[in-house]
């Protein structure tokens, strides 16, 4: 089950966010060959991120954590396309998009250790 957490500086509106929800559910079932009913994503807006001193009036955080060991050249691919989007969807620009990855071993859902 990847979990997808989208942290956004800028407010969105419904549409926007249910845009970019789609597109991330897409990448991520393509990408990692995951079923799209068991992709989750959480999108938070107006939240205050810094670099250093520098407020991101318009940047992104995302954390993907999924379970099974994927290579680089998925990941280089995942954060090539989430940033294709967010610039496309938000008109975030690439260098205030950073974006993590995360192999998680134990996995539990529905009361049962994956």
């Amino acid at each position: 089950m990847p979990f997808i957490n989208v942290r956004l500086s800028k407010e969105i509106n419904s549409q926007q966010k249910q845009t970019l929800q789609r597109e991330i559910e897409k990448v991520i079932r393509e990408e990692l060959n995951k079923p799209i009913e068991y992709i989750m994503v959480a999108m938070d807006h107006l939240e205050a991120l810094w670099l250093g001193d520098n407020k991101l009036e318009n940047g992104a955080m995302i954390s993907v954590q999924h379970m099974g060991a994927t290579d680089k050249n998925s990941y280089a691919s995942i954060s090539k396309r989430l940033t294709d989007s967010l610039s496309s969807i938000l008109q975030t620009k690439g260098s205030d998009i950073y974006i993590t990855f995360q192999c998680i071993n134990e996995w539990a859902w529905n009361g049962t250790l994956l």
